[in-house]
């Protein structure tokens, strides 16, 4: 889960003291995009309520916690590419977690190739991670650590993004091949 929070200005990151919060359950396929629509309406119904209580002198300020603060990484190209040699839960959640933007990418031909939705399935097929398995209506099947992706919707290059049945019906992707 995660959430929204009003709380003071302080002179460091992130450590005012809490106003209010709101909680927001993540749910198993839900993409940032998504998560982004839903907290930006919580944020904005949050403040108004903060301002109405401030106002009629309603709030008990608390203390943060730092021992539960943590801080993302910076994004860059490295941390978007998929390692196929990750569990293929982690990397169905990069790609959530990426998508609609920055977007998670991997390379086919030297071309970057961006993910916009996956599912995986826990099996665990005698191949190398990275090894696309097969290509049909139901995705691109593609072998990680211990499972397999499938992706569901991508953006070759040039192109606009598109579910991989349709990218499918008129091209084809390359089955038995290693992705890097």
């Amino acid at each position: 889960k995660t959430g929204v929070t009003t709380m003071q200005m302080d002179i460091g990151l992130d450590t005012g003291d809490m106003l209010l919060k709101s909680e927001v359950e993540i749910h198993e396929n839900m993409k940032v995009g998504e998560l982004h629509d839903i907290l930006m309406e919580k944020g904005a119904d949050l403040l108004v309520e903060t301002l109405d209580k401030l106002e009629r002198n309603e709030i008990v300020a608390e203390k943060q916690d730092d021992s539960l603060s943590n801080y993302a990484p910076m994004l860059n190209n490295e941390n978007r590419k998929i390692d196929w040699n990750l569990n293929a839960k982690n990397i169905h959640d990069l790609i959530r977690g990426l998508s609609p933007w920055p977007t998670a990418y991997f390379t086919l031909d030297g071309k970057i190739i961006k993910v916009y939705k996956t599912a995986y399935i826990s099996d665990n097929p005698d191949f190398e991670p990275g090894y696309v398995i097969k290509a049909n209506k139901e995705g691109i099947f593609i072998k990680a650590k211990d499972g397999t992706v499938i992706l569901k919707e991508i953006q070759m290059p040039g192109k606009k993004r598109m579910p991989v049945e349709a990218y499918l019906r008129g091209n084809k992707f390359p089955e038995k091949v290693i992705l890097s």
